[in-house]
């Protein structure tokens, strides 16, 4: 998201709440974010792949044990991400948790089309 230069960084926004969400996946999922900046930073994330049928794949406990497998859920993966962010404030600062790569670049993705949308 650096290419495009958009700020990934909270000091860069102005106050208020986002919401960004991807185009649905080949599997039917929208990723979606909604965070929170107060007085320049971060304070609140929340991120979940939502199915077509309105299912998000955090509560979707028969998706998490299929994939746990992998050696991460979504019920695992996600919250980390949304703790990283908050404690880094940089989207481009944080790692990707091992098994749930695609979810981090489309998490980048969601968080890109929130900032374009600007504050709700």
């Amino acid at each position: 998201m650096t290419a495009l230069k958009l700020p990934l960084t909270s000091f860069k926004l102005p106050d208020g709440h986002y919401h960004g969400e991807s185009p649905y996946d080949d599997y039917n999922y929208k990723h979606e974010v909604t965070f929170e900046i107060k007085e320049g930073e971060l304070i609140s994330v929340d991120y979940d792949e939502v199915h077509k049928l309105g299912k998000g794949k955090q509560d979707d406990t028969t998706y998490c044990k299929k994939m746990s497998v992998s050696g991460t859920t979504p019920a695992i993966a996600y919250p980390i991400y949304e703790k990283a962010l908050i404690q880094t404030q940089n989207a481009e600062a944080i790692d990707a948790v091992s098994g749930a790569s695609y979810s981090f670049y489309r998490l980048k993705l969601a968080m890109a089309y929130a900032i374009l949308n600007g504050p709700l």
